[in-house]
């Protein structure tokens, strides 16, 4: 294949994109969207237009020349601004990375502009070059082809996809028009004719004839092909979360970056998996039964979009910009290039064979024939003149083989189409020779267009994600803590969150820190936000919440005094201009869930009121996953009461018939326990209990037995004299299961229901299990009992008085002394 000169022409025009995206990038007017991409198409246009009065005569023989010297123009400001990214250059682009198409500053797209500055720009000045000579370059615009489409077919739907998708600007809506003229450049492309070869038409064969193991060239492509679609198959299945053992490795310890959230390795493995797999099945057959006419110009194409694809995926997975846990491992690098570079180096090799090695690929060959010669010099006697002027391969005698023969012509030239050749084993057609060309091109052009839909809506959820674009930043990468962190009410947790920030011209005070709770899948509260020395707390979080500080790159929240309203995920979120990572920690509280209904009976709140109830009795609605480890630790209740998130569950440890356990005819279906699920019901009109959730007592909970028993309004009284409050449900239980409180004679409560706790079962405290027992709710002006009283931390103590109570250890008031023993309830 002939390289054509470089076009001096183009590469003048094309070097002005330096200092006029320096001009636009200090007019501040540009900073709008919609203003970048005007003034692009602004310029674009003009460019066209002096392409076109300068170089009249070049577009008139070739359209493809106008195209060639905007691309040239725009491969340039593509290497400005992967030059920029990376602190090579300042002040060029700032304006359209920032407003036009900001996805081009991660990572991939750093990589593609690289490869569009450097490879691109030198196809395009020579494929100008040769246009401008007059000299093909078909297989130059081939190659070019490939890795224009593969670019395109996995950066445009990555924008969409990726975690970057809240940032599409007008800008995109330009790209996918874009595409478009590769697609009319490549058919135009396909219909030129193929260069002449050397080759004769015994050579081709001679060489078709053999077998594989008779072209070891060919042997070894088939190897490499081979492996490389074993390889193209693994990649596949690992991003679809293959769940074998050899998948999980390879992700975690190998390619980490297949799992980063831009969606451009994903979409690359995909495209391998759907795209490149089948060629290289065919490619592999092309090799081993020859005579494929399709097969030299779809490899060029192919090596095209492979070598693109290979440069961006490899050089995106060790960038900076590419958080830290998502890069090649230092120690793996070796074995990461290394089966990269040989993925990319069979479908050139496969080109190199079909384009400059022996025939046998090069498709169907005539007749064996005496020989060959090709008419330099004749004389025409005879026939029109149109056809006398085309030169053709003649059949000639032996007697006229002594080179520069002077060959006198008394007809005109036909040159007649060879019939296809048979394979090698003398059997049927080895291959269609039909080329696979335009048509195949135009099918291309429409799959894009249905791969890159129009992206409405593409803010996801109530939480849009702002990335900060000022100035240079590294890349930032979020730890948190797996699994989940646990306390307890009134304790204080730190929420484990640690960043990496590769930028050392740079200090953390650009970092950007927040900490926010996720409410519900589509809904977040403010926790926590700091930028540099800035720190704020929101809400309930207020004087409560800070960061822990511990040195550089901590992002941990410090949170005291943890309240039953603290439960749930927390989302730490770390921005520093573009690049940002989140991570989530899951915040556990020991302690009990409890069912409850209020004194009008069962099945009477709504979930408004169940979350009040709850409150009131300190406590929580419990979430699904607390229901379902006291589930495992024995509650067993009939009566279906309020979650958290709005479902109606309740827990069957012993399975009957009341509770949906066996079947009819008492035995034989759903005998197994369980959590019953009634899903998610109307929250304001229909009604059930309530599972509530508390958590540890900051302080103690006692009894005190009267020398005769009281009602309720008398109980208050006597704890109120002794420093306290008649204890609510939730306290009661938390002192049962956190506190080991064993009492086995009930006492009122606050809500006027009458209960007692038992740690040790015994047979006349209420049967074999331990729990809290219940009396219901008793005339609280006629019956009569003891009470279970709450003081709180900090609470003084009582002057002695003659009460006539007894205290939880037997001891009492006697003479003014009190036995101090009884004040000694077990802490948490």
């Amino acid at each position: 294949m002939d390289i054509p000169p470089l076009a001096g022409k183009t590469t003048a025009m094309s070097l002005g994109a330096l200092p006029l995206s320096y001009v636009l990038n200090q007019v501040s007017a540009f900073s709008q969207p919609l203003c970048a991409v005007l003034m692009s198409t602004l310029i674009l246009g003009l460019l066209f237009m002096a392409v076109y009065s300068l170089s009249h005569g070049e577009i008139t023989y070739d359209p493809l020349y106008a195209v060639f010297v905007l691309f040239s123009f725009t491969s340039v400001v593509d290497l400005v601004i992967a030059l920029q990214e990376d602190g090579y250059m300042v002040g060029f682009m700032d304006f359209y990375t920032k407003e036009g198409e900001p996805y081009l500053r991660t990572a991939h797209g750093i990589f593609i502009c690289y490869w569009d500055g450097t490879v691109h720009y030198l196809l395009y000045l020579a494929m100008a070059g040769a246009i401008r000579k007059r000299k093909r370059y078909r297989n130059l615009g081939l190659y070019w082809l490939g890795s224009f489409a593969m670019s395109l077919l996995v950066f445009l739907p990555g924008n969409i996809l990726g975690k970057y998708s809240s940032e599409i600007r007008p800008a995109f809506f330009l790209a996918i028009l874009y595409m478009l003229v590769p697609c009319w450049a490549g058919v135009k492309i396909f219909s030129q004719s193929h260069a002449p070869t050397s080759y004769t038409p015994n050579m081709v064969q001679e060489e078709q004839k053999k077998g594989i193991l008779q072209r070891p060239a060919d042997l070894v492509i088939v190897m490499c092909l081979v492996l490389a679609a074993f390889f193209t198959l693994f990649r596949g299945l690992v991003v679809l979360d293959c769940p074998t053992d050899a998948c999980f490795i390879y992700i975690y310890q190998y390619e980490p970056y297949l799992r980063d959230p831009v969606a451009y390795p994903k979409l690359q493995m995909l495209v391998y998996l759907f795209y490149a797999l089948p060629f290289y099945c065919l490619a592999v057959y092309a090799l081993i039964f020859p005579g494929c006419s399709w097969l030299p110009d779809w490899a060029l194409v192919f090596a095209g979009a492979i070598g693109q694809a290979q440069f961006s995926h490899m050089g995106a997975s060790m960038h900076l910009r590419t958080p830290f846990t998502y890069r090649v491992p230092e120690d793996t690098w070796t074995t990461f290039f290394l089966s990269n570079m040989l993925f990319a180096l069979g479908p050139h090799l496969l080109a190199f064979r079909c384009l400059w090695q022996t025939p046998g690929a090069h498709g169907p060959a005539g007749p064996a024939v005496q020989n060959v010669v090709r008419v330099r010099s004749w004389k025409r006697t005879g026939g029109s003149a149109g056809a006398a002027s085309r030169m053709a391969p003649l059949t000639l005698p032996s007697l006229l083989q002594s080179p520069g023969a002077l060959i006198t012509l008394r007809a005109p030239l036909r040159a007649v189409a060879p019939p296809p050749v048979r394979s090698g084993s003398g059997g049927g057609d080895a291959c269609a020779p039909t080329a696979l060309g335009p048509h195949a091109l135009w099918a291309v052009a429409w799959v894009l267009l249905l791969l890159v839909p129009v992206p409405v809506g593409a803010q996801r959820g109530r939480k849009k994600v702002v990335h900060v674009l000022e100035g240079e930043s590294g890349s930032v990468v979020v730890q948190t803590a797996p699994g989940q962190v646990v306390s307890h009410r009134g304790g204080t947790i730190v929420l484990p969150c640690r960043y990496h920030y590769e930028a050392a011209a740079h200090d953390h005070d650009g970092v950007r820190l927040k900490w926010t709770k996720v409410v519900d899948p589509l809904a977040f509260t403010d926790v926590f936000v700091a930028l540099g020395t800035q720190h704020r707390a929101f809400g309930p979080y207020r004087g409560r919440a800070e960061l822990q500080n511990d040195g550089p790159g901590d992002a941990s929240l410090v949170l005291r005094n943890v309240t039953l309203q603290d439960y749930g995920r927390y989302e730490c979120e770390v921005t520093n201009e573009l690049e940002d990572d989140a991570g989530v920690v899951k915040l556990d509280l020991e302690g009990v869930v409890f069912p409850y209904h209020p004194r009008g009976g069962r099945y009477k709140m709504t979930f408004v009121e169940a979350q009040r109830a709850c409150a009131e009795q300190d406590g929580i609605l419990a979430s699904a996953e607390q229901l379902h480890e006291a589930w495992r630790d024995g509650l067993d209740w009939c009566n279906a009461g309020w979650l958290r998130d709005g479902s109606v569950q309740y827990p069957v440890s012993q399975a009957r018939e009341p509770c949906g356990g066996a079947g009819s005819n008492g035995a034989g279906e759903g005998t197994n326990g369980g959590v019953r699920n009634y899903g998610y019901r109307h929250n304001a009109e229909e009604r059930y209990d309530a599972f509530c959730f508390t958590s540890n007592l900051p302080g103690r909970v006692f009894f005190l037995k009267p020398l005769r028993p009281v009602a309720l309004a008398g109980a208050a009284r006597a704890c109120a004299a002794r420093g306290a409050t008649v204890a609510k449900v939730g306290q009661l239980f938390a002192a049962w299961k956190l506190q080991l409180l064993d009492r086995c004679t009930a006492g009122w409560l606050a809500d006027g229901s009458a209960r007692y706790p038992i740690v040790n079962p015994r047979t006349r405290c209420g049967g074999p299990r331990p729990g809290v027992r219940s009396l219901g709710f008793p005339d609280a002006s006629r019956r009569l009992f003891g009470v279970y009283c709450y003081r709180a931390p900090g609470a003084p103590d009582p002057a002695p008085g003659g009460w006539g109570w007894g205290w939880e250890g037997g001891g009492g008031w006697a003479g003014g002394s009190r036995d101090p023993a009884a004040w000694t309830p077990l802490r948490v």
